[in-house]
């Protein structure tokens, strides 16, 4: 993906959960129930979208934000509402987030 695909997909989309990770990254792994979940509870006005380090790792260094593995970016309209890294309280971190933003 290039970071001209991803602005149009945020500038397209009003709320939308951008995953960063890697292939190899345990941790990362455990995310993709927690963001299936989430998809399946806000479908009608989430989009997410899953970065593999390994595809596009110019995008995510082109991000400056991007600390560790997991980590996730939500965009309400284009704007950042929540950048974290990690498992920890993610679920409850991220629909609390998530019914704020809607």
């Amino acid at each position: 993906m290039t970071l001209t695909e991803y602005n149009q997909i945020l500038a397209s989309h009003k709320l939308v959960l951008v995953d960063i990770g890697s292939n190899c990254c345990g941790s990362c792994k455990k995310v993709k129930p927690i963001l299936e979940t989430l998809c399946q509870q806000h479908s009608d006005a989430l989009k997410i979208v899953e970065i593999e380090l390994e595809e596009s790792p110019a995008l995510i260094a082109s991000l400056k934000t991007v600390s560790s593995f997991p980590y996730l970016i939500l965009y309400k309209q284009g704007e950042i509402v929540l950048k974290r890294a990690g498992l920890t309280e993610l679920k409850a971190e991220l629909d609390t987030k998530l019914v704020a933003a809607k």
